[in-house]
């Protein structure tokens, strides 16, 4: 398995271990709330610039962000008057659920606006992947990110060890999972990708995945071209990204697609 540097590293076993819960329901959401504020202050250590970390509610899914507007550097791309930047997902975590929607068609709307072509921006070693998988109950919107495809895919023998782990979520329904991304540049293109369950016997079943291409793959780390969609043309917040802009003007839609209900806690940290 791939390893990542020691700055990033939190110690699971030991922070499910810190916790003595008989049921596994409450011992899951303690630790959904001490990985929420550890998954955090790593990420703060070790970002260069201040952060504004927001946790949105979807479902059983939660999702921290990184919404802190930063100074526009010069491969930001301008779209109908948008300087767009990236916000990155800091962790995702939650329980299973069954599947809440269809599976989105790769050629959909939300799933080929969400920084554009994945292939032209990136490069053909990435697809669009989910945070948290559909089967466990992930849908679009900030659960999308660009992901190894070998890896999404399950053709390599990480991406093997992936897929098993997603199957076994999505097979145990109430099981609490994450999926936390590493990031080694300002992109919203991790570098790596570590993945996590609590097992029935409180053990944390966790492994890290490399998302980075070959060295010949010249497409990593490429800033996104976000298409912004007609409908929020105008919405104010120029500078940030699509889904800052439109999560602070409450209109209820995120990166191209419309979400029923989001709460908000703000993390920030300077």
């Amino acid at each position: 398995m791939s390893h990542i540097q020691d700055q990033w590293k939190i110690d699971y076993q030991a922070a499910s271990n810190a916790l003595h819960d008989d049921d596994y329901a409450a011992h899951a959401r303690r630790l959904v709330t001490l990985l929420s504020d550890e998954f955090t202050e790593v990420y703060r250590r070790n970002t260069e610039h201040p952060v504004m970390i927001e946790e949105a509610v979807m479902e059983a899914s939660y999702f921290l962000f990184d919404m802190r507007e930063v100074l526009t550097p010069t491969e930001m791309i301008e779209t109908h008057g948008y300087l767009l930047k990236e916000s990155r997902i800091v962790g995702a975590y939650g329980f299973s659920t069954s599947a809440r929607t269809k599976r989105p068609s790769s050629k959909g709307f939300v799933m080929s606006n969400m920084f554009g072509g994945t292939e032209e921006t990136f490069g053909k070693s990435y697809d669009k992947g989910h945070f948290i998988c559909h089967g466990a109950g992930g849908g679009g919107d900030w659960n999308l990110f660009p992901q190894l495809r070998a890896l999404n895919r399950g053709w390599s023998d990480e991406g093997k060890l992936y897929r098993n782990m997603e199957a076994y979520v999505a097979a145990h329904l109430g099981t609490m999972f994450f999926s936390r991304p590493i990031y080694s540049n300002g992109s919203l293109c991790p570098s790596h990708l570590e993945y996590g369950v609590l097992m029935p016997d409180r053990h944390m079943w966790c492994a890290t995945f490399s998302n980075q291409p070959s060295e010949s793959e010249p497409g990593y780390g490429r800033p996104s071209r976000v298409a912004m969609p007609p409908e929020l043309q105008g919405v104010p917040n120029h500078g940030r990204s699509p889904s800052v802009a439109v999560f602070r003007s409450g209109r209820g839609y995120v990166a191209g697609g419309r979400i029923k209900a989001v709460a908000s806690n703000s993390k920030s940290r300077k």
